[in-house]
């Protein structure tokens, strides 16, 4: 009996693991703070679509000043440490259009300020413009905000940095 409950909770703990999809790709990009540098904290927050939207379910690409750093999957979120300053963030991922039978890739692109020393939270919130395609803009959240798409969502932190300092 045991080994079939331990069997089942193995099998149960790969499956999770399994679901995890976001992954920094270039974690030397110089836009992202290293060691005792100053830096701004920063929570890319991707929540949960409300339905499904075919190739917009996957996992998005996270472009910071033109560099491909990331790729952020749905109901997870990661935390970076970048350079202050202004920034652009770019949110790249497939979507169709019109008739067409293929996807293309479609973006949205915002500039924030990060300061030293400073907590930022960006929701990269879904926008279906119907036949125009799906696309996920970058916006500022605030503090309370990240903290219930987290709890409400069950949300879970991508990468080692995210899971350390989790959003509470």
């Amino acid at each position: 009996m045991n080994s079939v409950r331990t069997l089942a909770l193995l099998l149960l703990a790969s499956l999770l693991v399994g679901c995890v999809s976001s992954r920094i790709v270039t974690p030397e990009a110089p836009v992202l703070a290293q060691g005792d540098e100053p830096a701004a904290v920063v929570y890319l927050i991707r929540p949960r679509a409300s339905r499904s939207h075919g190739v917009a379910d996957d996992p998005v690409r996270i472009l910071i000043d033109k560099q491909y750093l990331l790729d952020l999957a749905e109901a997870e979120y990661v935390r970076l440490r970048l350079q202050p300053g202004e920034h652009e963030i770019e949110v790249r991922n497939l979507s169709y259009m019109t008739a067409d039978p293929d996807p293309v890739e479609v973006w949205r692109a915002r500039n924030f300020h990060f300061a030293a020393g400073q907590t930022y939270y960006l929701r990269v919130r879904l926008d279906d413009q119907e036949f125009r395609g799906v696309y996920f803009v970058p916006e500022r959240i605030t503090a309370a905000q990240a903290r219930w798409l987290v709890r409400e969502q069950g949300l879970r932190p991508a990468g080692e940095a995210a899971r350390a300092q989790p959003i509470r």
